[in-house]
């Protein structure tokens, strides 16, 4: 099955896109409890919550986003290796693809895209090691710059 880029970069934005409406709803909502606590008065757990809502929004969708690279990365790494049930870790795939002759992914955005690693294997995974802070309009750079790399598709026919 061919795959083509921009549906992989297309399901990133529409990633992101999901957070700036998340963030603009949370902020409204919070701004109107504020104003009028009584709105969400049969709400107890989402008056508990939404506070940490709003505050862990972003790193939600840091982990949403990453996971989309990841599949992209998984399904490059299968296709470029030939094995379509390869398992590989997601450092292993940003290291062994972004060295390819053919695609030589910078290695300060190799870094980067291992930093958001991290993060999302904070949030994700209840990791221990409490990474830096990074704005989620720069992970989306990161990683849509490690996958402009990428071939415009790849991918099995129905004919291999």
């Amino acid at each position: 099955m061919p795959y083509l880029l921009s549906e992989w970069r297309a399901h990133i934005q529409e990633v992101w896109g999901e957070f700036k409406a998340a963030r603009l709803a949370v902020s409204r909502l919070k701004e109107q409890v504020h104003a009028d606590a009584t709105i969400v008065s049969g709400e107890h757990e989402v008056r508990e919550r939404l506070s940490s809502a709003d505050a862990n929004l972003e790193s939600t969708y840091i982990v949403r986003i990453f996971a989309a690279f990841e599949a992209a990365l998984r399904s490059y790494d299968r296709f470029h290796f030939n094995d379509p049930d390869r398992e590989t870790s997601a450092a292993t795939m940003i290291d062994q693809l972004g060295a390819l002759k053919q695609l030589r992914v910078r290695d300060d955005i190799r870094v980067g895209v291992h930093r958001v690693r991290r993060i999302r294997n904070f949030w994700a995974h209840d990791s221990d090691m409490d990474p830096d802070p990074m704005l989620i309009d720069r992970v989306r750079g990161l990683l849509q710059t490690y996958l402009d790399k990428f071939p415009k598709s790849w991918g099995w026919t129905a004919l291999d």
